[in-house]
């Protein structure tokens, strides 16, 4: 499984969406390419949120700092990413994608609510087809997994978090 404990972490990579239909599985198996070829300190979780819903409270009230990654339908061209930051998410989040997606942003307003918000970020992506049942992206999607990757490392960069690939 790729999800550690979050209890002493302090940055939560979180995937989200369900694998079952196309592209709205890019954020999981984003983390999942991530856990398969890197290594992270202990503060740094891997998780994935395909099936934790409303679950994911204590994930994101026991964080600092999340990282989501999901698709985000906004009217952009196939493909094209968005950087989506703190309050961002929660007021460009009027419509969602699908219900793992409310429930994120549920457990944001909550952890405001308790006084523990974490600092937010979400990549996101416009899918091109998040709605056939099957477990394959669509070419699109698969070709920009990488460019996904590393807009994530560059978060961890950012906060001067160390990681290393793996050897294969």
């Amino acid at each position: 499984m790729c999800a550690k404990k979050v209890k002493n972490s302090q940055i939560v990579i979180l995937g989200m969406g369900c694998t079952l239909f196309s592209d709205q599985g890019f954020g999981v198996q984003v983390v999942h390419e991530l856990d398969r070829r890197f290594e992270f300190p202990d503060q740094v979780s891997l998780v994935d949120g395909g099936s934790i819903g409303v679950h994911m409270m204590g994930t994101i009230a026991g964080a600092d700092r999340v990282i989501a990654i999901d698709i985000v339908s906004n009217g952009s061209p196939v493909g094209a990413i968005c950087r989506l930051e703190g309050q961002e998410i929660i007021d460009h989040m009027e419509r969602v994608d699908h219900v793992l997606q409310e429930a994120f942003i549920e457990c944001l307003i909550h952890s405001q609510m308790l006084d523990h918000a974490p600092q937010a970020v979400m990549l996101g992506i416009e899918p091109d087809d998040a709605e056939t049942l099957t477990c394959s992206l669509t070419p699109v999607l698969a070709a920009k997994t990488e460019e996904m990757i590393g807009m994530v490392l560059a978060e961890l960069d950012e906060l001067k978090i160390a990681y290393k690939a793996k050897e294969c």
